[in-house]
This record gives structure tokens, C-alpha cells and sequence, in this order.
């Protein structure tokens, strides 16, 4: 059997059959965790105020993309039976996820006192653009104002242009994601002690989080990362080339892959060039490097070049659009473009993520279109409080509830949760103790989507084992900048681990192995696929060892397809799955995202891919092998981008700043800095008028409603920017800020890193290494009831844990250990 084992008859039950939770929201965080958890079989009941119900447009993409799967019950929550109705149903949930104003849950009576007073098994989540606590708690935001606060907006764009937005809004994208993980480990440690929890998840923290090794680089050296086009901060080269047609991005990640690279442009010179021989060298000289190469890449097409790239074995691919992405045979082997089931079927985005159980059982993913206002109304308050029709009707003829004519969605509710008695765990837990305590995770993996993937784990509490090269260990232990001889980078994504070193070669060295399988939860791997089986350690072969072992595959492309042999590094997942084309300015080159969003977004869906079946395993026993792909989790990032192009053919385009659907909602050059301001509704566009001192606005045609200002954004545009400009972004701020028009200063990594607000949420944690001395670094941006998740150890030193893993785990004897040293089997 092969690493991926194919799709058998054989039913699989969902990863989270069983949890329900009720989902107060309508912004994308919320949505987001929410669809996640109901995509891997979570039963959520969206409850949508009746109040709020004329502001909704149900059948826009952003709606469409982030709520399948879903059931809808519209109650009145401003009144009293509909209030009461809402808390009966979460009385009766496991997770409750809100995604409003902080403060509005408790004013309309379902906040975490109350709920967790009726229900104290209850996990509580809540999402915000800047947390419930902090000075920026109250502060008014959308994505646009967290990019420009985070930092993100001020690292993406081109060098001496004006910044721009991530092409995806990943702020709220991935700050949904740590709460869908938060939730499941919420629901793990709960298992254990029949305690609920409250989660505190912030858009803001999730963005400095992704700063990831860039703000290990600040901290080092005391400098931001400045916006450089599709290049790397501290790799070159690394960007995308224009060609005679087109533009094809080339990513030679390591010394191996520059040589390879320098062969295919037929310059095998210049690896032995002083100016270009190392890292730093080539980062020193990049300008120089970039004379040489940019005339090289001109002379050929974006087709000769892929060919030539993949044939010599350098990461490479084409700046995707949207369309050409969703398109992709790629995409579409893996199942990521899928007919949903409702009766008109629409296309719609499919999920990463695969799950193949020890018995050779497929989890196959339903895909409900979004419902309509109330369609699961009547279902839900009957099958789930006993609600009998007479007392139904009166509901709705008092405008309490809504129904549809509609049919429900099939299956029926009951009042039984998923919890079940703590002694089925069979794992003791204290109150405080961290939530997978008592996990073990063998870590495979180098570079930074895979290792990205264990620090998260061991922030949850897993007592993570990487396992390195007896040699040099994980590459990226070279990556500079240094701190003492460690790499900041590495230092980034292998916090909280115990490392030891061992040759998976030698067969010795897999007999050892196999004795820390026999001793293990989850294994990570993020090698070609294919490699695992040649090492003779495919799942078939670990599963004999410990049969109810959960294995995570991590590659570029996953393993089916026929990209399924494809290399990438995160460049080239970026360009491939229509990222790079929607970042940027319209009619320049394409921008790379400032953050390396592929590979965090594979650690952090991995992680959430693991926490679910290791929920999955606690009901069954039953171990899982998943297959993750990072061009299938891009694709899934693409959301509402995405489920635009599948419902009208239309590509989205780069906007720099700008947004497709609201005018103004952009970043604007005041006096001394960028300013991005969003006006968002016909409320806010009447008093941002008057604020910006021009009342007259309102009454002209061009710009009387939000149809009209997109149709004119360029006139609009050109009236607002020289009056932004006249004045300083702080007088802009806080003249704007008293007529509630969300806006904020485009800072810099650092600042955002330094700020007032950071400090308070806890982002900038600090450790002492054994080597590097005292280090800084950014936290998980998970809070559970008060307290961010930090794993305690330091980033290792290679080999530090050798001795003692062997010794503890396997009982090896000194002796032993030695003969295994002098062998080479370990260093």
C-alpha cells in the first residue's frame, strides 16, 4: 500500500459527527470556524437575528462561500422568546462560536456568564477584529484596518509604492482557522475534566502570529521587513521573472537548488562567484544578481522556462489567475471545485482535507449549498427543544421566528451532545493543564510548513519529538540571519520541541524509529510524496506497529493528481493557486504576499486536521492518514474570490488597497503616512462627508449610493486625495474616529510588534535559549479563559534531546545509545 491509500466502498464516519455548536455570526471569522467544523461533519446551527436580517445579501459570493454546510434558524434575539430560544439551544451545545462587537453578546443575554452558567461543559468562542481586552478592545475594524495595523500591508507591495492589501483577507481567514483549532482542543481537554472553556480569538493577533520569522528578523536585528515585490527577505533568488509573455516565479530555497538553477539558465559560473556563493552572499548582492538573471529570464516564454525549470528539478510555476487556478486538472483531481447538492447545484469550492481511516474508510465530505433565511427553523426548534407545532406557529406569528418553505436540511436533531464520560480518555488532566497533554508527536519535517505544524501542537500542550538529519540537522537551521549560530529562523517554527538526531536511512535507524511509533499519538511528514514508502515506513507499516496511529502527509501537491510529484516551496504555491495575481496593483508585476501564507496555512490546517482526528479517534479508536496538499488549502483561501469566478466567470483582479464592493475603502497618503479608512455603509458615507469637510458630496448623483461610488471610484478618488493628503494621519485618525468610520495608520512590522496593544494581548512572547541567549518571538494567538497557549521549552539545539528521548522512551541503555552514535545511526 502506498503512503495514500486510495478510496475504498467502505462509509467513514466524519471527523466531528456528533459536536454541535451554534454560531452567532455573520462576519467572515466566525463564518469561517464554523464552516470548517461543519465541513468535517460538526453540526452547526447558524442563529441569525431577525433584526439583522434586511442588511444580509444571501446570495453574495462572500455568504455563499463561508456558510455551507450550514443550518439556518432566524429568531427575533431583540426579544425575549427569541432570546430564550437561542439560550435552550445552547444549553444544549458543545462549542457556542460569536463573531460580534465585544460586549453585544452580553447585552443581548448570551454571553459566556450566562451560557456557561446553564451549560459549564459549554466551549465558548469568541472572535473579534482586536480581542475582548486591550486598549483597541472597542476600536472599529475590518480586515483593511487589521492589515494596516498588523504590519501585513506595510510588508506586501512593491518596493517604493504604496502598500497594499494581501490579496485574501487572511487576518480573518486565519484568525477562524486558530479558533476552529482552539475549539477542538477546548473539546479534547474537556473529555478529561467536564469543564468548558472560554476563547478569546483575535484578527490582530492571528496577523502578528503570521509574522512569523520576519519578526524574529525584527527582533534580532532591530528592522522591519519592507514590501519587496515577489522577492524573499532573506532568500535570493526567490521571486517571479518576467519572460517573454508572461511571468514564471522560481524558488531555489537551498544551495542545492541554486546550482540546479544556475544549470538550467546555463550560468554554471555563478555558484563559485564570491559575490554569489552563500545565503548572505547572495541577499548582499541581489541587486547585481538580478542584472544577470532578469535579462536570462526575458529570452524564453513562460512555457519554454517551465519546462526547462522542471526538468531541471528547480521549484517552479506560473502566475496563476483566479480562473486559471480553479481550472487547474490539479485542482479539480483533488476535488477542490465540486457540485454542491442543492437543487440548482452550484459550483463551489471543495475542502482540503482528506482523511483516510485504519480501516481503508474514506471520509467523504458532504457539500450543502448555503441555506436560505429560516430554512432549518422549524426542524431545529422541534426536533431539538421539543417544540410542538401550535407553539411554533405563535412564534412565528409574533415575528419571533422565521421559517422557509424550504426544505430542512435531512437528519434530525436530539438533545444528546457529543461529550461522553471521562474515563473513556484514559488520560489523567488537571485544570491546568494544557489541552493535549499527554500527546506524543514524532516530527518529521524541516523547512517551515511542516515544523510550523508541530510548534502549534506543542502550544497546545503535545510533547513534540523532531527528529533531524544526523548531519546538519533541518536546513533552515542555516538560515540567516543568526543569533549566536541559530537561525532565526528556525528558531521561528520549532519552539516547545525536544530534538534529536537520527538517519532514516540506515536501518537501524528505522528500527528505532519504529519504537518511538509504537510510543506515539500523531507523526508529521512533509517529505516528496512517495519517500516515506522507499524508507519502508509507509502507514501500512506503521499502522502495524501502532494500529491506532494518526499520520499527517504534507506536501506542495498532495499525493494523487498529476502534479502529485511536483516540488513547491511556498512562492511557488502562492503563484500557482491565483494569489500573487490578486495582490498587487492592476497593470504591474505580480506581488508575492508579505507573509509565507501558504506554508503557515499548511502548519495551521495540518494542525486543525490533526486535532479532528484525534477527535475522531477518541469516539472510535480508529487511527487516520491525512493527505494535505498547500495548493489545495491555498485554493480554499481564495473563498469568496473563488466562489465569485464559479458563480459568474468573472476573475478578480489586483486592487492594490481597494475593495471590489465598497468606495471609499482604501489606503490613502496623508500628510506623513498611509491612512486606510472604510466606509462601509450609507450611514458611515454621510458622516464621513461631512468629516472630510465635504458635505456637498452627499448630494452629488455620482456618489449618492454604494452602486453609484463604485461606478465612480476613480472621480470619488480624485477628490479624496489631496484632502487626505493635507493633514496628518493622527488628525485624520482621530477626526475620523469621532464620526465612527473605522481607519487606521499603515505601521510598520515593527511597530505593530511594539505596540501598546500587542504587549497587552500577550503576542511578543520571550525565551531563554541555551545558545542564542535571551530571544524574542510571536505567540499561537490562541487564548483559552484568559491565558494564551505557549509551549514552555525553547526552540532545541540539534541533537539536545537525543539522550534523553532514547533513554525514557525506549529504555536504551548508555552503552546502547553510544553504539548507535559510533554507527552514525544518531550524532
Amino acid at each position: 500500500m502506498s503512503t495514500q491509500a486510495q478510496p475504498q466502498s467502505t462509509p467513514a464516519l466524519s471527523p466531528l459527527q456528533g459536536l454541535r455548536v451554534i454560531e452567532f455570526s455573520q462576519a467572515l471569522p466566525g463564518s469561517m470556524c464554523t464552516m470548517l467544523l461543519a465541513d468535517l461533519g460538526g453540526e452547526v446551527i447558524k442563529l441569525e437575528n431577525l433584526a439583522d436580517a434586511a442588511t444580509l445579501n444571501r446570495d453574495s459570493a462572500r455568504f455563499l462561500a463561508f456558510n455551507r454546510n450550514k443550518r439556518s434558524v432566524a429568531l427575533d434575539l431583540s426579544r425575549q422568546e427569541g432570546r430564550k430560544a437561542a439560550i435552550e439551544l445552547a444549553a444544549h451545545a458543545d462549542v457556542v462560536v460569536e463573531n460580534l462587537a465585544p460586549g453585544t453578546a452580553d447585552r443581548l443575554g448570551f454571553g459566556w456568564e450566562v451560557l456557561s452558567g446553564i451549560n459549564p461543559a459549554l466551549i465558548y468562542c469568541s472572535l473579534s477584529a482586536f480581542g475582548q481586552t486591550g486598549p483597541l478592545r472597542d476600536k472599529l475594524g475590518d480586515d483593511l484596518v487589521v492589515q494596516a495595523m498588523s504590519g501585513a500591508m506595510d510588508v506586501s507591495g512593491e518596493p517604493g509604492r504604496q502598500p497594499v492589501t494581501m490579496g485574501l483577507p487572511l487576518g480573518e481567514e486565519i484568525s477562524g482557522l486558530l479558533a476552529a483549532i482552539g475549539i477542538l482542543a477546548a473539546v479534547e481537554k474537556r473529555e478529561r475534566t467536564g469543564r468548558g472553556a472560554f476563547l478569546d480569538i483575535a484578527a490582530f493577533d492571528a496577523s502578528l502570529a503570521m509574522l512569523s520569522y520576519m519578526a524574529n528578523i525584527y527582533f534580532a536585528t532591530g528592522r522591519s521587513s519592507q514590501r519587496l515585490g515577489s522577492a524573499h527577505p532573506t532568500i535570493a533568488p526567490y521571486s517571479a521573472f518576467k519572460t517573454k509573455d508572461s511571468y514564471v516565479v522560481a524558488a531555489p530555497f537551498t544551495q542545492t537548488f541554486w546550482r540546479k538553477f544556475c544549470t538550467v539558465i546555463g550560468r554554471e559560473d555563478l555558484p563559485g562567484n564570491p559575490l554569489f556563493k552563500s545565503f548572505s552572499d547572495r541577499l548582499k548582492h541581489r541587486n547585481q544578481l538580478a542584472e544577470i538573471i532578469d535579462p536570462i529570464m526575458l529570452e524564453r516564454s513562460l512555457a519554454e522556462w517551465l519546462v526547462a525549470l522542471e526538468k531541471g528539478d528547480v521549484p517552479n510555476g506560473p502566475v496563476n489567475s483566479v480562473a486559471a487556478a480553479l481550472e487547474m486538472d490539479q485542482t479539480r483531481a483533488r476535488g477542490m471545485v465540486v457540485e454542491s447538492s442543492g437543487p440548482d447545484r452550484p459550483r463551489t469550492l471543495g475542502t482540503p482535507f482528506h482523511f483516510n481511516f485504519q480501516d481503508e474508510a474514506v471520509f467523504e465530505p458532504r457539500f450543502r449549498p448555503a441555506p436560505a433565511l429560516g430554512q432549518d427553523t422549524a426542524a431545529v426548534l422541534r426536533d431539538g427543544l421539543g417544540l410542538d407545532d401550535r407553539h411554533l406557529q405563535d412564534l412565528v406569528t409574533k415575528g419571533v421566528a422565521l421559517t422557509s418553505k424550504l426544505s430542512p436540511d435531512a437528519g434530525t436533531l436530539s438533545l444528546v451532545t457529543s461529550r461522553f464520560p471521562p474515563s473513556l480518555v484514559g488520560r489523567p488532566s488537571g485544570e491546568d493543564d494544557p489541552p493535549l497533554k499527554g500527546i506524543r508527536v514524532l516530527d518529521v519535517t524541516r523547512m517551515f510548513a511542516g515544523p510550523y505544524c508541530g510548534q502549534l501542537l506543542a502550544d497546545l500542550g503535545a510533547e513534540v519529538i523532531k527528529i533531524e538529519e544526523t548531519r546538519i540537522g533541518d536546513p533552515t537551521r542555516r538560515n540567516i540571519p543568526m543569533v549566536n549560530g541559530e537561525s532565526t529562523y528556525y528558531m521561528a517554527v520549532n519552539r516547545g520541541k525536544k530534538s534529536i538526531t537520527l538517519d532514516l536511512k540506515h536501518a537501524e535507524g528505522r528500527e528505532v524509529f519504529l519504537g518511538l511509533v509504537a510510543n506515539a499519538d500523531m507523526i508529521i511528514e512533509n517529505f516528496r510524496p512517495g519517500v516515506m514508502d522507499r524508507l519502508g515506513l509507509s502507514y501500512t507499516k506503521l499502522r502495524s506497529v501502532k494500529t491506532d496511529i494518526i499520520m499527517l502527509s504534507l506536501s506542495g501537491f498532495g499525493h494523487t493528481g498529476p502534479l502529485r510529484d511536483k516540488i513547491s516551496f511556498d512562492l511557488v504555491n502562492q503563484a500557482m493557486a491565483g494569489t500573487m495575481a490578486i495582490t498587487g496593483e492592476a497593470g504591474r508585476p505580480p506581488v508575492r504576499i508579505g507573509f509565507p501564507v501558504g506554508d503557515l496555512s499548511g502548519g495551521i490546517f495540518g494542525t486543525f486536521a490533526l486535532v479532528a482526528a484525534l477527535h475522531a479517534r477518541q469516539r472510535t479508536g480508529k487511527g487516520a492518514l491525512i493527505d494535505l496538499s498547500l495548493h489545495d488549502l491555498m485554493v480554499s483561501l481564495l473563498g469568496h474570490l473563488a466562489q465569485t469566478y464559479l458563480m459568474s466567470g468573472e476573475c478578480p483582479q489586483p486592487m492594490g488597497s481597494a475593495h471590489p464592493d465598497i468606495v471609499p475603502h482604501r489606503a490613502y497618503e496623508a500628510e506623513d503616512a498611509w491612512l486606510v479608512l472604510a466606509v462601509p455603509t450609507q450611514e458611515l458615507w454621510l458622516q464621513f462627508a461631512v468629516a472630510v469637510g465635504r458635505p456637498d458630496l452627499i448630494g452629488d448623483a455620482r456618489f449618492h449610493l454604494m452602486a453609484d461610488r463604485v461606478k465612480h471610484r476613480a472621480e470619488l478618488d480624485a477628490i479624496l486625495e489631496p484632502i487626505i493628503k493635507q493633514c496628518p494621519a493622527a488628525q485624520w485618525i482621530e477626526n475620523l474616529a469621532a464620526a465612527r468610520i473605522p481607519c487606521a495608520k499603515v505601521v510598520s512590522m515593527g511597530e505593530a510588534l511594539d505596540s501598546e496593544h500587542a504587549k497587552s494581548r500577550g503576542d511578543v512572547i520571550s525565551f531563554d535559549h541555551p545558545v542564542a541567549g535571551k530571544c524574542r518571538s510571536v505567540g499561537m494567538a490562541i487564548n483559552v479563559d484568559g491565558k494564551l497557549l505557549l509551549a514552555p521549552l525553547p526552540p532545541p539545539v540539534l541533537g539536545e534531546h537525543t539522550q534523553e528521548v532514547l533513554g525514557k522512551i525506549l529504555g536504551f541503555s548508555e552503552e546502547k545509545i553510544a553504539a548507535l552514535r559510533a554507527g552514525g545511526v544518531i550524532a
